[in-house]
């Protein structure tokens, strides 16, 4: 969607605007990262709620596993060498 972007001069926040001037979007930015609201979203992407909490809810557990794997990975590291006859 392309779209008109105004930066203010400290980088913290991006106004976004559609070109038919119907959407605006304020976003906060911190460590090169963007935050929106669950609303800002909806807006944004014109889907329904429903949709983007699906998508939140898939992220956070695809987070989950990814934590799980790593830390179950570390653990058969650590159970391999302190069993380990020197």
């Amino acid at each position: 969607m392309p779209g008109e972007e105004n930066y203010m001069q400290n980088g913290k926040i991006i106004i976004y605007q559609s070109p038919d001037g119907e959407t605006s979007i304020d976003v906060t930015v911190e460590n090169e990262t963007v935050w929106l609201t669950q609303a800002q979203l909806i807006d944004l992407f014109q889907r329904d709620q429903s949709v983007i909490s699906r998508h939140i809810k898939t992220a956070f557990q695809l987070i989950i596993i990814d934590l799980f794997q790593i830390n179950h990975k570390r653990l058969i590291k650590h159970y391999y060498f302190s069993n380990k006859l020197i």
